[in-house]
């Protein structure tokens, strides 16, 4: 099934698909942003362009393709990381998957050590001890400055991975109600609704719960409020309710279809989640190097 057959429990029936404002210049930005990008995602890639000279100085930080940036593909080439499914419903998975986008993601601990599986505070207290806080939390690396605060809450994180197995087994759990139960009741320190989506989307890649529709990404969008939204803004649309956020979401996502080959797509690995997270590196290096380039 291609990537663009992706069905969500979160689809909504959507009014007529927005309009782009008048003469939106940027969409075909957009679609050129992908291409290059894509061109250095491997470590051993020599920039070419002004855009692509930026990505490769932190892959982590602007490469729009989430599932293939360094920290992700780390965790994903552990056989025995928080997402394969021999841990994916275990306690000892999700608290390595807590830590993973609360601690060490884009630190050297994860990228340069390849350090993926803990278990427990007491091993990843004893892995971190000898180490400077910045071997194993980058405090900028969703973008914010303040993850070196979560680092007291680790005994915390553990303590509340107890209810994880029952509630990831769950016939009836949703990435909605996963979102929800992230981010609700502030039982984990520093997840946000930004992080809580990270997280909540690396469980629908690992199969816990279903892909979400381009619809459904929109209406997620517009909760976060956070760079893909901007990044549709910068597109052209209006994006000031949930329904057309969503419904640009959609019109973004059919353009990708019409414009990309389903092989192009499947080696991004393209879809709605991962759409909103090129929308969010768009905005995030258009003024740096995009705006001045056709």
């Amino acid at each position: 099934m291609p990537p663009s057959q992706s069905c969500s429990p979160l689809t909504i029936t959507r009014s007529p698909s927005p309009q782009l404002l008048p003469s939106p210049p940027n969409l075909g930005r957009f679609f050129s942003f992908l291409r290059a990008a894509f061109k250095v995602t491997e470590e051993d890639t020599i920039p070419t362009t002004p855009t692509q000279e930026v990505i490769v100085q932190d892959r982590d930080y602007y490469l729009p393709f989430r599932q293939l940036g360094p920290s992700k593909r780390v965790i994903l080439n552990d056989p025995n990381g928080p997402f394969s499914p021999t841990r994916l419903k275990t306690r000892e998975g999700f608290f390595d998957a807590l830590i993973f986008r609360l601690i060490t993601q884009a630190s050297p601990i994860l990228v340069q050590e390849k350090q993926v599986c803990f278990g427990s505070f007491v091993r990843f207290m004893d892995a971190v001890k000898e180490k400077d806080k910045h071997d194993y939390c980058n405090p900028t690396a969703t973008g914010q400055h303040y993850r070196f605060r979560n680092i007291p809450h680790i005994t915390d994180y553990w303590e509340h991975t107890a209810d994880w197995s029952a509630f990831a087994s769950h016939a009836e759990t949703t990435l909605k109600s996963l979102l929800t139960w992230l981010t609700s009741s502030g039982r984990f320190y520093g997840m946000g609704n930004l992080v809580g989506w990270l997280l909540a989307s690396d469980y629908a890649y690992a199969g816990l719960v279903a892909m979400p529709g381009a619809s459904a990404v929109g209406e997620i969008i517009f909760k976060i409020n956070a760079g893909g939204k901007g990044g549709l803004e910068l597109l052209g649309f209006d994006v000031n309710t949930q329904e057309a956020c969503a419904d640009a979401m959609v019109v973004v996502w059919e353009a990708v279809q019409n414009t990309f080959t389903p092989a192009e797509i499947e080696e991004m690995v393209l879809d709605p989640i991962t759409l909103e997270h090129a929308l969010c590196k768009f905005k995030r290096l258009y003024k740096k190097c995009i705006a001045g380039v056709s």
